[in-house]
């Protein structure tokens, strides 16, 4: 029986060419090519030998080094192989996914990822420590670390050039703000006739995070106990509003509810499913953090202003010395601030701020939530 024909080139130069996956060695979902002269059946051979090479390296712990990879390929395969759906959902989009994509991805995207070296990242560093806070560019190392060690692993670099790199800052911490009880009792005022104002309110009487806000739902609200059950938490990932457990076990807690909260929820009382800060776009949806605070409670703050420059126009006319009242405009991540601070100042109970802020360690509550005055340790500790 007469051999069958041997199959012509596959490419217009002439030489014949196989693609083959090794994704099982390398993790890396990527086909590389084989060449030659000769025929298929010598690519094959070829790929044969790569894979054993593979193996060979593998089982005696060096690395083979793939010169192909790009920065922003790997990046972006290590967000979704070591990253997505390994943690919750809000830190893999504040943490990782962010980090990734607004910081590093930008800078070093497009260099191969074996050409970086420790003198890049310095380079990297020195445009970054003026612009970023030390919390950021503790992400930015903890990311950048983890996409080399993994890349290592993985044979597409044979060193870390982050490992005894120090990622400082010159920005100084921001001082957390908070609004002073007289400054709440303003907002209160104006919360009752806002439209918007039932979700401030429960940001600053209950201390809520914006993510555990935007997954509250009615039927968390128990109008005879005369409490709340704060048991999830929206975040934005992949640009889509995602509804889980909130941040830790202690976030899950029950909460009190004044009588004047209460009353404001029982007249704006929805279904027992429904999200109480609903999405005006997607019917049954839950709002975003970030779109609330873009929307919903700037919009609240502007009234709020204007609402006071009108009520010192009014008295104006009766009181040429009369003194215009504004309230800035504190993130809402503040009103947390300000809960804590006003509950500490009242009760100096540190323990029951602590769970009722939902924290893990009161450590955590007293380097971040209570910001003693002078004049309040001067009270507490009995100084004349």
């Amino acid at each position: 029986m007469p051999r069958p024909p041997k199959r012509p080139p596959n490419r217009a130069d002439g030489r014949y060419e196989i693609q083959r996956s090794f994704k099982k060695h390398t993790g890396i979902d990527k086909r590389k090519s084989f060449y030659s002269w000769e025929s298929f059946e010598d690519c094959e051979r070829q790929a044969k030998e790569y894979e054993a090479m593979l193996i060979a390296h593998r089982l005696v712990g060096d690395t083979l080094v793939s010169r192909e990879a790009k920065f922003k390929e790997w990046a972006v395969q290590w967000l979704e192989k070591y990253k997505e759906g390994k943690v919750k959902a809000s830190t893999y989009s504040e943490t990782y996914e962010r980090t990734v994509y607004d910081y590093l991805i930008p800078h070093f995207g497009e260099m191969r990822i074996d050409s970086i070296l420790p003198v890049d990242i310095l380079d990297f560093i020195s445009k970054q420590k003026n612009k970023y806070s030390a919390s950021t560019m503790k992400k930015m190392r903890l990311c950048l670390n983890s996409i080399f060690e993994t890349a290592i692993e993985n044979d597409l670099c044979r060193k870390n050039p982050v490992k005894r790199v120090p990622f400082e800052s010159n920005i100084e911490s921001n001082k957390k703000r908070t609004y002073t009880q007289a400054e709440v009792d303003i907002i209160y005022a104006f919360c009752d006739t806002h439209p918007s104002g039932i979700y401030i309110r429960i940001l600053l009487e209950l201390g809520l995070r914006c993510s555990e806000l935007c997954g509250l739902k009615w039927g968390d609200i128990d109008y005879t106990a005369r409490s709340v059950h704060i048991q999830r938490a929206t975040t934005t990932v992949n640009y889509r509003a995602v509804t889980a457990k909130p941040k830790s076990k202690s976030s899950n807690r029950k909460l009190p509810l004044s009588s004047e909260l209460l009353t404001n929820l029982n007249n704006n009382k929805g279904e027992p499913d429904e999200f109480i800060l609903s999405s005006t776009k997607v019917k049954g949806k839950p709002l975003t953090p970030l779109d609330f605070s873009s929307s919903r409670y700037k919009t609240f703050f502007k009234d709020l202003n204007k609402h006071l420059l009108e009520e010192h126009q009014k008295r104006l006319q009766s009181d040429n010395n009369a003194v215009l009242t504004t309230i800035d405009e504190l993130t809402p991540h503040e009103l947390r601030h300000t809960c804590g601070t006003l509950l500490y100042a009242r009760t100096k109970d540190i323990f029951a701020v602590s769970k009722y802020l939902g924290h893990s360690s009161i450590d955590v509550t007293t380097k971040l939530y209570v910001h003693d005055s002078a004049d309040l340790l001067r009270t507490n500790l009995g100084i004349k």
